[in-house]
């Protein structure tokens, strides 16, 4: 949790703060339509009740933003490619591949 704060100053959720929001999130009646669109083979329900029980960042992340992820690549790009500059491996001699170096690297999507 951010030490002191004022209106500009932005900081992530600490896991308590994450899991009460999300529970309050749980009640907005938009959460059944995207539970719906991004969880389609399960109940309406889902999502509200995952948003309730989740107790870390981290699972958020497990059970919802990965398929939300999913979810909007698959409903949004038809392309996703990307670039990486080559990084020589001096003690082989070899080349590696390192698409993780956003300063190196460029990323194309393409939006249906």
């Amino acid at each position: 949790m951010c030490e002191e704060i004022n209106e500009f100053d932005i900081c992530p959720y600490t896991d308590a703060e994450a899991v009460e929001a999300l529970g309050k999130l749980a009640d907005h009646p938009a959460v059944l339509e995207v539970s719906k669109a991004i969880f389609p083979d399960k109940e309406p329900e889902f999502l509200r009740t995952v948003l309730k029980s989740v107790r870390s960042i981290d699972e958020f992340q497990i059970l919802v933003m990965n398929k939300a992820v999913e979810w909007v690549l698959s409903t949004t790009a038809h392309n996703f490619s990307y670039d990486a500059l080559p990084i020589s491996k001096a003690s082989t001699g070899s080349s590696l591949r390192c698409p993780t170096i956003a300063t190196s690297s460029s990323i194309r999507l393409s939006l249906r």
